[in-house]
């Protein structure tokens, strides 16, 4: 009875027998590279085929950093390395360890062969190339019904425009026969009346792209009316309906891109809205300026205007000089007043008046000092035997004699006792 396993033993026996096949652990192949890609770690991973078969490849970055050259989609190489199997998927693949370039690819040296005879026949010559409408509202397209690319089409166009008209064809865009559907689809939509046709597909190998090389696709696309955008694969992907359509796009979503905007229309409606509302805004104000301008002039100019500034001005006049005339009055009044007093003051009886009245308090003054008037009123003074005036009891002694003069009379008196 057969022994029941899982998935990762099966998986992992598979990968044990690859491993311990001393013919699988070093070979040397010769194929053609597709599907190059180089990773930020630094491996790269691809397919190596020839015309009957392919194999999942990769080479990893402590063997890639060796490399003298840059490997690309139809590089013919020679690769020494080992087969080797994923245990987590089963998925076998070649590890390459060493390469070296072998010449172009067959299908390379093809396309090459087939642009430089429609080259030589006129297909990519300017003068063919009809202009891209500027406003695209009706679109047809010929692509994969499911694949990508429509989708990418459809979701760029209609932000960019949401009643633009999308019409598709559904051609097959690889494997065998996949040119004829994909010329058949430009034929039945040229003359529907479309601003313009896409023709393309997303990504993908070059086998899988290579029948955008087909000179039935080249004559569908140069003898269309309806001007071709071919938005085939991504931005380093070239192909025969490039050259040849009006317009290449990188992309199908670049394709779509194409369609006008409508945003645009309406933030240029807008702007331009601004810009005459701004500019009858000016006017208006300009004009207006102008209008009160004259105005201004034509009431300066108006004789009732200079007759009633006229007026104004001799009323200003007379009553500046009234002003005038009653500051100058009433000046010289002053003046006159100060001369009144000044002759008053220094009038002779004035002046005789004043000094009478100044020897009167004279008088008055020296009437207040007189020792008569003082004796009358009730002092006395004192002097000693020798005539001099006692003004202190310090001046005295005991015994001494002294004059005791009255208002009437004087007498003697002797120095009995001193106090103070």
């Amino acid at each position: 009875m057969t022994e029941k396993i899982t998935v990762s033993q099966l998986n992992y026996k598979i990968h044990a027998l690859l491993e311990n096949d001393m013919f699988l652990r070093s070979v040397l192949v010769e194929g053609e590279a597709s599907g190059v890609k180089y990773y930020s770690s630094g491996h790269i991973y691809f397919t190596l085929k020839d015309e009957n078969a392919a194999i999942d490849a990769v080479m990893w970055n402590s063997y890639a950093n060796k490399l003298s050259f840059r490997l690309k989609d139809g590089d013919k190489v020679v690769i020494t390395g080992k087969i080797t199997t994923y245990e987590k998927n089963g998925k076998i693949q070649l590890s390459a360890i060493k390469m070296e370039q072998d010449g172009k690819g067959e299908l390379f040296k093809k396309f090459l062969q087939m642009k430089e005879e429609l080259s030589e026949m006129g297909y990519f010559d300017p003068m063919y190339k009809k202009p891209i409408p500027k406003y695209i509202n009706n679109i047809g397209v010929v692509t994969s019904q499911t694949g990508s690319a429509i989708q990418d089409i459809i979701k760029i166009a209609k932000e960019r425009n949401p009643g633009v008209r999308i019409s598709v064809y559904p051609a097959q865009v690889q494997g065998k026969g996949a040119e004829f559907t994909i010329a058949k689809g430009i034929q039945i939509l040229d003359p529907m009346g479309f601003d313009v046709i896409i023709v393309g597909r997303g990504g993908g190998s070059e086998e899988e792209r290579w029948c955008f090389n087909e000179k039935v696709v080249a004559d569908a696309i140069f003898n269309a009316n309806t001007p071709i955008i071919s938005a085939v694969g991504h931005q380093d992907h070239y192909s025969i309906a490039d050259y040849v359509a009006d317009l290449r796009a990188a992309t199908p979503s670049d394709a779509a891109k194409y369609v006008y905007n409508i945003k645009d229309t309406i933030d240029m409606i807008k702007a331009d809205e601004s810009r005459m509302k701004n500019s009858l805004l000016l006017t208006y104000q300009r004009y207006k300026t102008l209008t009160q301008s004259m105005e201004h002039r034509l009431a300066i100019l108006s004789p009732k205007s200079r007759l009633e500034a006229l007026y104004q001005r001799s009323t200003d006049l007379y009553d500046d000089l009234n002003v005038n005339i009653q500051n100058k009055l009433a000046d010289r009044k002053k003046a006159l007043e100060m001369l009144g007093v000044k002759i008053s003051y220094n009038h002779p009886r004035n002046v005789l008046q004043k000094r009478v009245d100044e020897l009167k308090k004279v008088a008055i003054k020296l009437d207040g000092l007189s020792p008569a008037k003082k004796l009358a009123s009730g002092f006395s003074y004192i002097q000693n035997e020798s005539g001099q005036n006692i003004k202190s009891a310090k001046q005295l002694s005991v015994g001494e004699k002294l004059n005791i003069h009255l208002n009437e009379g004087s007498f003697a008196a002797k120095v009995e006792e001193i106090k103070g």
